[in-house]
């Protein structure tokens, strides 16, 4: 049995130690040796002063060595290997230089990518603040896991790379202009042609605002080879609607509406049945009656009789209503009947009566001026009996 002294720097022999002395009782028990470190200063010893006189400084060199000796005991072979083994979990410090734009996707999503590869390898890895713009990240640990830690990290740069310059690919832009009224023949019904086009090319395509200054103009981001060939599809669908047997008819807009029905369901049900597509004028367009019909010609024309029928329809209800609404509706203030013009606002008047003649009182026994109305001729009235009747 022999005494092996391994001189570790006090500062990591909690590191060398690890949780609960864990790592130290593993090479106790895989060598079959004792080992020893030496007592923890003291906090009220740290902060005593050395008076002068008191010690040399041979002595205080002496006693901060002292510190630093781990005791081995056992036989000689398994004592040396656990001296190496202990010396290889020392930690050492290094640092590796990662370019600053990587370091958010080292640290990951709110720093889970970091903590996953510090405990992997065993390590503390130090990342510069932002503000600092640095490239240095500083790995700390057991030479073996930092060596491990930078192998890692190398390819994880690596991978980094490759996906930037992937990113930078994938974002080429190319623009084509289209006639805003083949905007909605382009996205489809709830989307599905567009859908379509994005998902085929792995592209994604955005259409500009209506009525905005560049509302031509469709923007298309992926792949340069992909945004081409969804370009080319796009134009296709944009010829064959052009290719189409095209026809204007004028349809009164009071009827637009009806036409159109609830959420477009009415004309959704007419473009199926006829195979045609047809687009109503926006606000902006010079003439509100102007309705587009789009497909083949026979289709067109078959779909135009029936927009015309529905028009004379609706219109027909439009004069009944307004016809109903002028004999239910009461006279307005403004005198619309002939009766209401030459209406007196002094209600009604009796002219010509004997009360109004002037200069004279009026002759109550005159007959014919006040007839009598109760008894008739010239015998004189019964009396009025107040109270309850007898029989």
């Amino acid at each position: 049995m022999v005494t092996v002294e391994c001189i570790i720097p006090q500062e990591h022999h909690r590191t060398v130690l690890g949780t609960r002395g864990s790592k130290v009782q593993n090479i106790q028990r895989q060598f079959n040796v004792t080992i020893k470190f030496p007592d923890r200063e003291k906090p009220e010893d740290a902060d005593k002063v050395t008076m002068n006189g008191d010690a040399h400084a041979d002595g205080l060199e002496a006693e901060l060595n002292q510190k630093n000796i781990i005791i081995i005991k056992g036989r000689q072979e398994n004592c040396d290997a656990a001296s190496k083994a202990l010396l290889d979990i020392v930690p050492v410090t290094e640092e590796v230089e990662v370019p600053y734009d990587l370091h958010r996707f080292i640290i990951g999503q709110k720093g889970r990518d970091v903590r996953n590869m510090m405990e992997m390898f065993d390590v503390n890895i130090i990342i510069p603040p932002q503000n600092e713009h640095s490239d240095i990240i500083t790995i700390k640990g057991p030479p073996d896991n930092v060596v491990k830690t930078k192998e890692a990290l190398k390819e994880r740069i690596e991978q980094l790379e490759l996906e930037k310059q992937d990113r930078l690919l994938r974002s080429f832009q190319l623009t084509v202009e289209v006639d805003p009224q083949y905007h909605p023949k382009i996205i489809g019904r709830s989307g599905n042609v567009i859908s379509k086009i994005r998902k085929d090319h792995n592209v994604q395509i955005n259409f500009p605002e209506r009525e905005g200054a560049n509302e031509r103009v469709i923007t298309i981001t992926g792949y340069e080879k992909d945004a081409e060939a969804a370009k080319e599809a796009i134009l296709k669908l944009v010829q064959e609607q052009e290719d189409m047997h095209k026809e204007e008819v004028s349809i009164d807009s009071r009827v637009h509406s009806r036409i159109i029905g609830t959420r477009g369901r009415n004309v959704v049900k007419i473009m199926d049945q006829y195979k045609v597509d047809i687009r109503f004028p926006r606000s902006s367009d010079p003439d509100p009656d102007i309705v587009v019909i789009q497909g083949a010609e026979d289709d067109v024309l078959d779909a135009k009789d029936h927009l015309l029928n529905l028009e004379e329809e609706y219109l027909q209800d439009l004069r009944e209503k307004d016809l109903m609404r002028q004999y239910t509706m009461p006279p307005s203030r403004n005198g619309t009947h002939d009766s209401e013009g030459n209406r007196n606002d002094k209600g009604f008047v009796v002219k010509g009566a004997p009360w109004d003649k002037k200069g004279a009182a009026p002759d109550t026994t005159n007959t014919q001026e006040f007839p009598s109305f109760g008894s008739g001729g010239d015998m004189p009235p019964k009396p009025v009996a107040w109270g309850p009747s007898r029989r």
